[in-house]
């Protein structure tokens, strides 16, 4: 694999290996991020060293030289090449408001939705890109000055994508372990590289979403205080500053709170936020 080059918010980065398993695995889980020719701020070598007489192989991540993790299984691998990724990403974000929230535009125009794990964030950015909007991000949202929308285009996460994807979309496994050990995977879906939205957009709404089973998919108008509450849950690092930025950015952003147990209705009542 010739070494990739890919820019996360304000940082650029290298990753290489010689290994086609470990090269599958990145090209998996960063062909979605936007491609850059400038320096990298930071370079990642993975690689497979051994077995060595009655020792499983290892498995090594370097980072600006320096050996950072190792391990016998790709999958942790891989998610300590990630961890180490967004760790610089954000403490090297220099502007506005990072949010854990999912993002999706149309014409320059930016829906964010914010909401705890297991809200549906990822489930809906797919449906609406699935749908013709652009893909900006499922995981972290950058709100800058001006309402200026930019996200960490990571691939789509679901553990399962739904049937009757359409075939443009690519879905990868991403293998991984949970914290007992035991052997998981994800569903890395890649939209088509035309509804990649790298760019920034003009943020329309900020919606704060809630999955109910069984509930009439209803969007309804929040108030600022009750918006401050949603938001205070969503905000990627604190402080008093960063609430006072917070509170001037609801200020200027329409917010909205979105109940549905339905996907493809939830998806129609935020198109007509656009």
């Amino acid at each position: 694999m010739a070494p990739q080059r890919f820019s996360i918010l304000n940082s650029d980065f290298e990753i290489a290996t010689v290994d086609p398993s470990l090269a599958a695995g990145v090209l998996a889980m960063t062909a979605t991020y936007p491609r850059t020719a400038q320096t990298p701020s930071h370079r990642f070598v993975l690689n497979r060293v051994g077995p060595l007489p009655g020792q499983e192989e290892t498995l090594v991540l370097r980072g600006d030289g320096e050996v950072r993790y190792t391990t016998e299984h790709e999958g942790d691998l891989l998610a300590a090449l990630e961890l180490d990724l967004y760790n610089y990403a954000l403490t090297e974000s220099r502007d506005g408001v990072l949010l854990h929230a999912a993002a999706v535009a149309r014409g320059g125009r930016a829906l964010v939705l914010a909401g705890p794990s297991g809200a549906g964030k990822s489930t809906l950015a797919l449906a609406l890109t699935a749908s013709g909007a652009g893909y900006v991000t499922d995981e972290w949202v950058q709100v800058a000055a001006g309402l200026r929308v930019r996200g960490v285009a990571r691939p789509i996460g679901l553990e399962a994508p739904p049937a009757e994807l359409d075939s443009r979309f690519e879905v990868f496994e991403h293998g991984a372990r949970t914290a007992t050990g035991a052997t998981t995977s994800l569903r890395l879906v890649h939209p088509p590289r035309e509804r990649l939205h790298h760019g920034a957009a003009s943020l329309v709404a900020l919606v704060f979403i809630e999955v109910q089973p069984g509930a009439i998919a209803e969007l309804r108008p929040l108030p600022i205080a009750e918006s401050l509450i949603h938001l205070g849950g969503c905000l990627v690092t604190g402080g008093a500053a960063l609430l006072d930025t917070a509170t001037a950015l609801l200020g200027d952003c329409p917010t909205y709170r979105l109940v549905s147990g339905d996907i493809a209705a939830a998806a129609a009542k935020l198109e007509s936020l656009w």
